[in-house]
């Protein structure tokens, strides 16, 4: 490769990372995914409380080591009413099963599909992993490309949290 791909290549996963980030204050694209434990999940079934969505992908090294970082959310947010769920991009369902008997999951794991793909970022390349942070309405509240450890996530899942909070308590 040239050294014109060599800045070519990074700069497209930027630039594609940069439109999605645009969709920052709107709703998040519905999807409706077979999960890895049988039967499907939609983006429906997680109105009314935050959530945090991962997007990964088994033979990208970042990615796995994002499903452990995920893991943690759950176990200190799950009774504060976050959502978690990993969605396996560009994969195919006996790598993904592979990879979670190695490193298991405590939230669910869908296989995400063409249709799904394009929804949330488009035409362009997907650079992963993806976390996308949706308050209890859907809407799309921050949008991180890369890795993120369960601390550097931990602020923006602690903003939408009082949310929740607020609901539960009438106000």
């Amino acid at each position: 490769m040239g050294s014109s791909g060599k800045i070519l290549l990074p700069l497209l996963a930027v630039l594609a990372g940069a439109a999605c980030t645009g969709r920052v204050g709107r709703a998040a694209p519905g999807f409706t995914l077979k999960g890895m434990r049988g039967g499907t999940l939609a983006l429906a079934d997680l109105k009314g409380n935050p959530a945090l969505i991962g997007f990964f992908a088994t033979w990208a090294p970042p990615s796995r080591m994002a499903v452990p970082e995920m893991a943690q959310l759950v176990a200190k947010y799950k009774s504060q009413g976050l959502q978690v769920v990993g969605i396996a991009i560009q994969d195919e369902r006996a790598r993904v099963a592979r990879f979670l008997s190695e490193v298991p999951a405590n939230f669910p794991v869908l296989l995400c599909d063409e249709p799904t793909e394009k929804a949330w970022f488009g035409n362009g390349g997907v650079q992963v992993p993806v976390f996308v942070i949706l308050d209890g309405k859907g809407v799309v509240r921050e949008w991180l490309v890369g890795f993120q450890s369960a601390g550097d996530l931990e602020p923006f899942v602690e903003r939408v949290l009082p949310e929740a909070q607020n609901r539960e308590g009438g106000g």
